[in-house]
């Protein structure tokens, strides 16, 4: 996906392309910029939740409680 993005930025910066191919070029860099902004925004939501959600208290709770049953088992 980046490399998309470099590739156009470096296509915009060398050669001077119409207004209309400008524009065009821009249309779509600012489409995969968008796109890498709402991965990014998933997977940073994503590790949020791991490290500070009740999920990850649940979890250390959950393993002390199994090393407990499984001690008397």
């Amino acid at each position: 996906m980046s490399f998309g993005i470099i590739h156009l930025m470096n296509s915009n910066a060398s050669s001077s392309p119409s207004s209309t191919s400008s524009s065009s070029i821009l249309a779509e860099e600012n489409a995969l910029l968008r796109e890498q902004v709402q991965v990014l925004t998933h997977q940073l939501d994503w590790f949020k939740k791991q490290l500070f959600g009740p999920k990850s208290e649940k979890q250390v709770l959950d393993m002390e409680h199994r090393g407990q049953v499984l001690s008397f088992a």
